[in-house]
């Protein structure tokens, strides 16, 4: 992700998911220069916001501030969810031109198949 500013800049990925499988969803840091607070939100397949996470676990690399979103649930509706990761606020990055994370899907314990929407 390019840029450290909470001004809407985001990346977006979909899985997809049958009704009652379980779902896993956690962003944490990969170095210690590009280090940041980041959010995750998941949207339902017709784009209605289920959850937004902050701050539920440590970071492998601690940003500046805060820590890592982290966020489970059971899916009610079988399709295409989508997940954002974005930076919280500006102050709580190590870089302010870039933030590295890896982000872990996991559906019924198993790694999940991510398709790319936006990349910034």
């Amino acid at each position: 992700m390019q840029g450290c500013d909470y001004s809407g800049i985001q990346d977006q990925f979909a899985f997809f998911v049958q009704s009652g499988q379980s779902v896993y969803l956690k962003v944490d840091t990969v170095d210690a220069a590009t280090a940041a607070d980041t959010r995750l939100r998941v949207r339902l397949p017709d784009g209605t916001e289920l959850h937004e996470a902050d701050d539920e676990v440590a970071c492998t690399f601690p940003p500046p501030k805060y820590s890592c979103p982290e966020y489970s649930f059971t899916a009610d509706t079988a399709g295409l969810y989508t997940v954002e990761v974005y930076v919280g606020l500006s102050e709580s990055c190590a870089s302010q031109s870039l933030v590295n994370y890896q982000l872990t899907v996991t559906v019924d314990d198993q790694p999940s198949d991510l398709i790319l929407i936006k990349d910034q």
